[in-house]
């Protein structure tokens, strides 16, 4: 995690975490002005009849996406805190509407298997940080390197899907088989979902 010194130019910590609040927004807009123009081509890329080129293409478009939210534009000079929340939850665990729900305080229930990064503006303690959301959709990511971006997980499965809740168990293990994240003291949020429909 990236942290400020509040005493840096004999500014206040308001007139810092204002700062701050500026610099997220600012952030925030800049990546949700880029987001949907990579839905569009996730929606292009699963009209490919190619499987395999297909799976190719998205693979690229993923890398494209990671370099995006973890840009040198915004993560070198600046003394913005951040905090990078992992997510993985297997299909039809609700990930998706849960994520979505946290982000626009609306419930939508279709899964999306591509997953997807996201950044929004959160509050810890009376300072403004800039959240960074990995979604790791329903394909199993790359392990190793998902553990070592994590400064917190979140797995989320179905209540009333138990292979949901096995696959919440093994992926903790796969993450936990590169990255020890207890003896790390890594949080860890394990959120089981259920869909009301009324």
């Amino acid at each position: 995690m990236k942290h400020h010194n509040s005493e840096k130019n004999g500014e206040t910590p308001s007139n810092i975490n204002s700062m701050d609040q500026r610099q997220i927004n600012s952030e925030i807009q800049r990546f949700e002005s880029v987001h949907p123009c990579i839905y569009r081509i996730y929606d292009l890329i699963g009209k490919i009849d190619n499987k395999h080129v297909g799976d190719l293409v998205r693979q690229q478009v993923m890398n494209i996406e990671n370099a995006f939210v973890n840009s040198q534009e915004w993560t070198l000079g600046r003394s913005i805190n951040e905090i990078k929340l992992g997510v993985l939850g297997s299909d039809n665990s609700f990930k998706n509407s849960l994520i979505h729900h946290f982000l626009t305080q609306n419930w939508n229930w279709n899964d999306a298997p591509e997953g997807g990064r996201f950044k929004k503006e959160v509050d810890v303690d009376g300072q403004s940080h800039l959240l960074l959301i990995r979604d790791e959709g329903t394909r199993e990511p790359n392990f190793l390197q998902f553990s070592k971006w994590l400064d917190a997980l979140l797995i989320v499965f179905a209540l009333d899907n138990r292979k949901t809740f096995q696959d919440a168990l093994k992926s903790l293990d796969l993450v936990n088989n590169h990255r020890p994240l207890d003896e790390e003291n890594v949080p860890i949020f394990l959120v089981g979902m259920k869909v009301y429909f009324i």
